[in-house]
């Protein structure tokens, strides 16, 4: 009777064992199913938007705004040239020859630029000029950002 006993404990555990096992399979497979369900309906979500213009807008303003971030770009360079570090010229040209006008970028290309934009001698300490030293964009634009916003505005209004 015990050797019974002890056979219905082994086959209840095998029994029970395989049950937990398939319990678990089966909270694996929903919770897998229900996760495909989340990731198909995350992938079915679409935003449609369409950018409808007046017809002449394109024609009109395009070659404004070319225009206009030409002339913000000449006047950049030239605003701040009294405020860029100078001891040969090569800083100052550079702006000039990194400079693709037109693009909306100012790039001074010297190797060293950076550390003087960023780290060189204060304003006040340059023998070639009271204004000149670091952060000379910055400081430029302080100055004269009013008179680049204007100037911008102008050119798209009038062309």
């Amino acid at each position: 009777m015990q050797v019974f006993l002890t056979l219905i404990r082994v086959i209840g555990d095998f029994v029970k064992k395989i049950l937990e096992a398939a319990i678990e399979r089966a909270i694996r497979a929903e919770a897998a199913r229900q996760a495909a369900q989340v990731a198909n309906s995350l992938n079915s979500i679409r935003f449609v938007g369409k950018l409808v213009m007046h017809a002449g807008f394109g024609k009109k303003y395009n070659s404004r705004f070319a225009k206009a971030q030409a002339w913000l770009d000449n006047e950049v360079l030239k605003d701040c040239e009294p405020f860029t570090p100078l001891r040969t010229g090569t800083l100052r040209d550079s702006g000039t020859l990194g400079t693709q006008i037109g693009a909306g970028q100012v790039k001074w290309i010297t190797p060293y630029a950076s550390r003087q934009y960023k780290n060189g001698r204060l304003p006040g300490a340059s023998k070639t000029g009271p204004l000149r030293g670091r952060y000379w964009f910055e400081r430029a634009k302080a100055v004269h950002k009013d008179k680049w916003i204007r100037g911008v505005k102008q050119i798209i209004k009038n062309g």
